[in-house]
C-alpha cells in the first residue's frame, strides 16, 4: 500500500500503518509537500512482519516532521528531501530496522539503527546516535559531499565509521567506535571531540578556535607531512561576522605565528598557536573589509 502525501497536510493523531503484508509505503513527495506532526509519532511496519516493501521516503523536495518516527518491520527511510525528527525534551527518536538513505537534509535528535546505513549525501545533524550494524557507517560515497555534524552527545558505532572523501564529520561530542578518516574532521569553535575508539587518519583535522579533539583511544596520523605551515581555504577563508578566518595547515606539536602588516615591510604577531592536529582554523576579530591588511603565518621560534 502505497500513502502519498502531496500538499500541506496535519496529523493531529500518530499515524500508523502497520498492515501484516509488509507493503506499508509513506511518500512525501513535491516541493511544497509536508507533512507536519509536530507533537505526534510515526509507525511504519510491524515488528515480526519484515520486508523490503516497508518504505519512508521524503523525496523531491518533501518534508516530513514528527516527534518520533519509528521504521519497524525491516522498514527502510529513504530522504532526498528533508526530515525533522526533534520534540520539547530533545528526544525524538528516528529508529530504523532497514536501511537509511540520505542524501537529503535530516535533523534529528536520536538516530538508532540496526539496519544498513547509506549517507552518499547531504546533511545528517544528530544530537546523539546509537547504531548497532554489521558494518561501518560511512559518511558520504566519495564522490558526493556529506555531513555528519554531531549538535553534543554520544554517538556509538557498534562496527566503526568511515569518512569517504570529500565528506565530513564536524560539530562537537563523543565517538563511540574506531574511525577511519579520508575526508574531514571538523571541530567548531569552542567546541571538543572526545574520540574513545582508535581513530587513523588519511585526511585532515581541523580545529577551530577553542576547540581540541581528544584522542582517547589513540591516533594513528598518516596525513602527509610538511616542512613548514602553509594557508589554505580548508574549514573556511573570508569575513564573518568582522572576523577574517583562515586555515594553518602543518604537523601536530609544531607551533605557529600568524603576522599582520600594512605594508609588507612591518610585521606583528596576532595570534600563536601549538598544532595539536595537521589543520588550524585562525580567526582574526575586527577585520570588517579590504582595508590593506596583509597575513602570514611561519613558525616558532
Amino acid at each position: 500500500r502505497d500513502i502519498g502525501v502531496t500538499g500541506v497536510q496535519t496529523c493531529a493523531l500518530p499515524i500508523c500503518i502497520t498492515y501484516a503484508d509488509s507493503q506499508n509505503v509513506l511518500i512525501v513527495t513535491g516541493a511544497g509537500s509536508q507533512l507536519l506532526c509536530p507533537s505526534n509519532s510515526i509507525l511504519i511496519g510491524a515488528t515480526g512482519n519484515s520486508g523490503s516493501g516497508n518504505q519512508l521516503v521524503v523525496t523531491l523536495g518533501g518534508l516530513a516532521t514528527a516527534t518520533n518516527i519509528i521504521a519497524a518491520g525491516g522498514c527502510s527511510v529513504v530522504v532526498s528531501g528533508t526530515l525533522i525528527v526533534t520534540n520539547a525534551t530533545a528526544t525524538g527518536l528516528l529508529f530504523v530496522t532497514g536501511a537509511l538513505t540520505n542524501s537529503g537534509m535530516v535533523v534529528i535528535d536520536q538516530l538508532v539503527g540496526n539496519g544498513r546505513m547509506k549517507f552518499p549525501g547531504g546533511t545528517l545533524m544528530a544530537k546523539a546516535a546509537g547504531i548497532t550494524t554489521g558494518l561501518p557507517f560511512v559518511i558520504g560515497d566519495g564522490a558526493n559531499v556529506a555531513n555528519y555534524d554531531m549538535q553534543g552527545g554520544t554517538h556509538s558505532f557498534n562496527n566503526g565509521v568511515v569518512i569517504s572523501n570529500n565528506s565530513i564529520m564536524s560539530g562537537c561530542g563523543t565517538v563511540n567506535g574506531n574511525m577511519t578518516n579520508y575526508g574531514t574532521i571538523n571541530l567548531n569553535n569552542g567546541c571538543g571531540m572526545y574520540f574513545n575508539g582508535l581513530v587513523v587518519n588519511y585526511g585532515k583535522i581541523i580545529s577551530g578556535i577553542n576547540a581540541t579533539p581528544h584522542f582517547l583511544g589513540g591516533l594513528i596520523d598518516l596525513s602527509p607531512t610538511r616542512s613548514f605551515p602553509t594557508l589554505t581555504s580548508d574549514g573556511g577563508l573570508g569575513i564573518f561576522a568582522g572576523q577574517f578566518t583562515f586555515t594553518v595547515v602543518w604537523n601536530a606539536g609544531k607551533v605557529v605565528v600568524a603576522e599582520a602588516s600594512s605594508d609588507l615591510r612591518n610585521w606583528a604577531p596576532v595570534q600563536t598557536n601549538t598544532m595539536t592536529t595537521p589543520y588550524f582554523q585562525v580567526t582574526i576579530p575586527g577585520v570588517t573589509g579590504p582595508g590593506g591588511t596583509f597575513f602570514r603565518v611561519k613558525s616558532f621560534p
